[in-house]
């Protein structure tokens, strides 16, 4: 069980993500009517609103931004947007990833808004939901996390050297040359990999991997000896108690970071396959619970501040028993998003099953983040969502918080925040509460 963001986010400020801009090319601008623009602001997305294409060109030589979402109709013109867009396009003025969203569905308009470099064609009334998923894709900026090496070498002269290698190569690394504090090093670096060697002094590489291999929080981390045995017979044994690869020294640096880079690579993918909600790519249950307990160790010896929110959706059986299954997904999978656009990197987001979701907040007090939540709730409240037919519903969350206390265990720790959501379902629902202080609620009446 490793943890995906940089521990050095566990210091950033508690701030949600800057707002993504988008160009809103609409008609309806010019009748007073941007309702479009409130939803989208509560995903992080800002819009600058042209009431119409006529006015793109001279937009967007003073503008940035990072999609275009056009309609199509203007005054009764449904050839004219795609028509400008298209020579904007040609020209190289529009660079922008373009959405076309319109009520105007026939196939010599779809292939006219290809023609014009759209990306995507919307037809409302389409949930701004599913806007937001499609801007989410063509605007997503993805940043690879550096993999995170730890260097187990009693010869701190070649333990350094390795270090400056996959370093060189942007890899994250920590190296210790006392292998009695490898679990230490496990629980505070999060490795995704282990270089170990062989032949050191109190014990033996052999007997360090048997360790690591006991404990099952870190029986899935790839082991690597390296070391200048080349007996295959002894790499064998070794292998045996728990190692995934033998590099035997020296070693160019080329084939090192290949190595490395392969095998994290790999147990990235397969963390996500066993650790993650296959419908929302959030931590599931048990990953959630391993978190919290590690999270628990690191605090219990740094003295850091830790907190635990508890979130369950509003009535959410009486929307699937209403509007159906496929609709309720959709609004898990908006919850889901909208925590993940507003929470740091640190933060460990996890699905505990059903309507029910679980936040682990580093570095935070219980009043930080009640804060947090109630902005989240407030948000969430405004969200519309569109059933059957002309149908439109909203949705309300209600949130539990604990911080941590001295001597608390994971499960202590998770009955004082479901106490508190406890109290928030019973009191009225769409609040926050907080652990040991249930008169003091966050309400939206």
């Amino acid at each position: 069980m490793q943890k995906d963001s940089k521990l050095t986010k566990l210091k950033s400020a508690r701030k949600g993500h800057p707002l993504k801009k988008v160009i809103l090319v609409s008609e309806c601008a010019a009748k007073g009517t941007t309702d479009i623009c409130i939803e989208l602001k509560h995903f992080g997305y800002d819009c600058l609103v042209v009431a119409h294409p006529n006015d793109l060109a001279e937009i967007l030589k003073k503008n940035s931004a990072d999609a275009l979402i056009s309609g199509l109709s203007f005054n009764g013109d449904t050839n004219i947007s795609l028509e400008i867009m298209g020579g904007l396009h040609e020209s190289g003025e529009l660079s922008m990833p373009l959405i076309v969203y319109t009520s105007t569905d026939n196939v010599q308009t779809r292939l006219g808004a290809v023609r014009a470099g759209a990306q995507a064609y919307l037809v409302k009334s389409v949930d701004v939901a599913d806007l937001v998923t499609v801007l989410d894709s063509v605007t997503q900026r993805t940043e690879v996390e550096p993999y995170r090496v730890l260097i187990v070498d009693d010869e701190i002269s070649l333990a350094l050297h390795t270090e400056v290698i996959l370093r060189g190569a942007g890899m994250e690394t920590k190296v210790i040359t006392d292998p009695i504090t490898i679990l230490d090093a496990l629980d505070d670096f999060s490795p995704e990999l282990i270089l170990l060697d062989i032949y050191m002094p109190e014990c033996n590489g052999r007997e360090i991997a048997a360790v690591i291999r006991q404990s099952g929080e870190y029986a899935g981390i790839p082991i690597v000896f390296l070391s200048c045995e080349s007996d295959k017979d002894k790499q064998l044994r070794a292998m045996k108690l728990g190692g995934d690869d033998f590099l035997t020294k020296p070693i160019r640096p080329t084939h090192l970071i290949s190595s490395v880079n392969i095998r994290v690579a790999r147990f990235r993918e397969l963390r996500t396959y066993m650790a993650r909600d296959s419908m929302t790519g959030l931590y599931n249950h048990t990953t959630t619970k391993q978190f919290l307990s590690s999270e628990i160790s690191r605090v219990a010896r740094s003295g850091d501040k830790l907190s635990l929110a508890s979130i369950d959706i509003d009535y959410f059986k009486s929307v699937n028993d209403t509007h159906g299954h496929t609709v309720g997904d959709r609004v898990i999978k908006v919850l889901t998003r909208l925590l993940r656009q507003r929470l740091r990197g640190a933060d460990i987001v996890g699905r505990m099953g059903g309507e029910e979701f679980a936040v682990i907040l580093p570095q935070t007090a219980a009043n930080e983040a009640q804060s947090v939540f109630d902005e989240i709730r407030k948000d969430f409240s405004e969200i519309i969502f569109h059933a059957d037919g002309e149908k439109v519903f909203s949705v309300t969350i209600s949130i539990g918080i604990a911080a941590f206390k001295n001597h608390d265990t994971a499960t202590m720790l998770s009955d004082e925040a479901d106490k508190a959501l406890y109290t928030a379902k019973h009191s009225g629902r769409n609040r926050v509460v907080l652990a040991d202080m249930e008169s003091h609620l966050s309400i939206v009446q």
